[in-house]
């Protein structure tokens, strides 16, 4: 056991010892407290990845115990916390107006890369006017029964899924087209009138 050990052996058994270390410790951090944030701050900079990894597993380990109190924090802050998030809302619209539609654009693209980014039909290659086609039609009774809803969450049940193969690109109109006549008028020479 090294000196150290012992020191530290001794104050956890001693209370006397204990609390005038505590009050030392707090008069300490008092005194040096820009110093201190700062020097933690540099080293979480310095070693980012080290300190995520560390919270991760943290996480992990206890991901229980986080959870319950984290709840237990919920039920007793309910009201202070929604109107704290509203206050927030409030104050940072556009901001979050912003991440939410970078974040659907980026899900998005995630979606067309991988199926395509062309109308399976018609060579349509603007992404503006691209959607993703059930193949063999059932959009609305799949949706609903996996509690899907369009647009983003849809995109994200199709990555969360690992990318199924009964989906395709469609334009919309090719889309409506097929939804309405059964069948795209650019297949096989079908006229609308």
């Amino acid at each position: 056991m090294t000196n150290v050990q012992r020191w530290y052996r001794k104050l956890l058994t001693d209370p006397v010892r204990l609390e005038r270390h505590s009050r030392v410790k707090k008069a300490y951090y008092q005194r040096n407290r820009e110093r201190l944030i700062a020097k933690r701050k540099q080293y979480r900079l310095d070693n980012r990845e080290l300190v995520l990894a560390r919270n991760r597993a943290y996480r992990l380990a206890n991901r229980e115990r986080l959870m319950a109190r984290s709840r237990q924090w919920w039920l007793n802050n309910r009201g202070r916390a929604r109107l704290k998030r509203k206050e927030y809302i409030l104050t940072h619209y556009n901001e979050i107006r912003e991440e939410r539609q970078a974040y659907r654009q980026h899900v998005k693209l995630e979606v067309f890369n991988h199926y395509g980014t062309m109308c399976a039909c018609c060579k349509e290659s603007n992404i503006v006017f691209l959607a993703i086609d059930h193949i063999n039609g059932g959009g609305n009774q799949h949706r609903r029964e996996n509690g899907i809803h369009a647009g983003v969450g849809f995109y994200r049940w199709l990555i969360v899924n690992n990318f199924p193969d009964d989906f395709q690109v469609l334009c919309y109109n090719c889309n409506w087209a097929k939804h309405r006549l059964g069948k795209c008028p650019h297949q096989d020479g079908l006229s609308t009138s």
